[in-house]
């Protein structure tokens, strides 16, 4: 009698470590989605106080964006850039991918577009990631707003599993940066 109560129970101990292991799988990726998420947030600040204090100081739009990009380039996808010689292959030593990181931005920040670097989501347009930005020069302050629309996922399977695959849902990081105007003052005497 006894041994027929095991039989009975013989592939319940696999079952429940299989649920166990693909809840506590699910839990793992959800953790790492949202480690990605808060990276993604202390960029966006980051770059959004870059672009701040570019135009604080007197730059030109245009250059603002410009360092708002690099200071992103970070979360800003593969780099895409047409010149082979321009890439930045990561089998190089840290001290090596620094110097040519440093030389790549240097390039974008004086020639722009026509430098021909590229990230993935720098110029992206219409649906999928991209970068929006906005500056605001007020007379006492100014403020850079730079936002991550929608943000790809490590895993589009967590996407739907999070609930997050309708439109709008997608939480999108963004730094909101306001300073005071100095250029105003430094300019105006």
């Amino acid at each position: 009698m006894l041994h027929r109560k095991y039989r009975k129970q013989r592939g319940g101990v696999i079952l429940e470590s299989l649920i166990g292991m693909c809840f506590l799988l699910f839990l793992c990726f959800a953790l790492v989605e949202l480690f990605l998420m808060i990276g993604r947030q202390m960029i966006m600040d980051y770059s959004s106080f870059y672009g701040a204090k570019a135009l604080a100081l007197g730059f030109a739009g245009e250059n603002c964006f410009k360092a708002t990009r690099i200071a992103a380039s970070g979360i800003a996808g593969r780099d895409i850039t047409s010149d082979s010689e321009y890439q930045v292959p990561l089998s190089q030593s840290s001290a090596e991918v620094r110097d040519k990181l440093r030389m790549q931005a240097a390039r974008y920040m004086s020639l722009g577009r026509a430098s021909g670097v590229e990230y993935e989501y720098w110029f992206s347009s219409g649906d999928g990631p991209r970068f929006d930005w906005g500056l605001s020069p007020y007379d006492d302050f100014v403020r850079c707003v730079f936002v991550f629309k929608d943000p790809p996922f490590l895993m589009e399977a967590m996407k739907k599993l999070m609930n997050l695959s309708a439109p709008g849902r997608v939480p999108e990081p963004e730094g909101d940066t306001r300073m005071f105007n100095y250029a105003k003052i430094w300019l105006d005497e």
